[in-house]
């Protein structure tokens, strides 16, 4: 990875996540300065070392950890905000975030994907009002387009492996699970 494709990805993130990574880089490849913030240093320092394969590998390793962290701390908002002021409302007993959100590779315009279950949606459900319902709730929810896909629990026992419900199962990350 070269300086300019590093700079390019790092103006795409948050200040926070910018100063983590190239924390991260910087210590990692001239530890004498471990424990030195980046928004202290002069990055004209470090070109001359500049190693585009070691640090195009370091960087993809930080990249994984970033975004693993960016999926848990949004598992964590989702579950905190369904419990808050959904689950009750619409009877739900587990919620699945499937998608490029439950990936990492979201971009700016992505929906939200979320699975929602519930025995409300059997038989009878004008799934059309339940999904506006849904997208209504999680309108105050921080990231906006909710795109709901409305299951019983039922249905996960008839899920083939080839069928949405069952990429979902196989792929998603449970956010909500109802005690019983």
């Amino acid at each position: 990875m070269t300086r300019d494709e590093l700079a390019k990805i790092v103006e795409e993130m948050s200040k926070e996540d910018q100063i983590w990574l190239l924390n991260q880089i910087i210590w990692r490849f001239w530890p004498e300065f471990k424990g030195m913030s980046v928004a202290f240093w002069d990055p004209s320092k470090f070109w001359d070392d500049w190693d585009d394969e070691e640090v195009d590998r370091y960087y993809h390793e930080l990249h994984d950890k970033l975004v693993k962290r960016e999926i848990q701390q949004l598992t964590k908002k989702l579950n905190e905000y369904i419990k808050e002021k959904v689950a009750d409302e619409l009877q739900l007993d587990k919620v699945i975030l499937f998608g490029s959100y439950a990936k990492g590779t979201q971009r700016e315009f992505s929906d939200l994907d979320l699975a929602l279950f519930s025995e409300k949606y059997g038989q009878g459900c004008n799934h059309i009002d339940e999904s506006v319902k849904v997208m209504e709730l999680f309108e105050d929810f921080e990231i906006q387009g909710v795109e709901p896909h409305l299951y019983t629990l039922s249905e996960i026992d008839k899920a083939s492996q080839c069928s949405m419900l069952g990429e979902i199962l196989k792929t998603g990350i449970v956010v909500y699970e109802r005690k019983r």
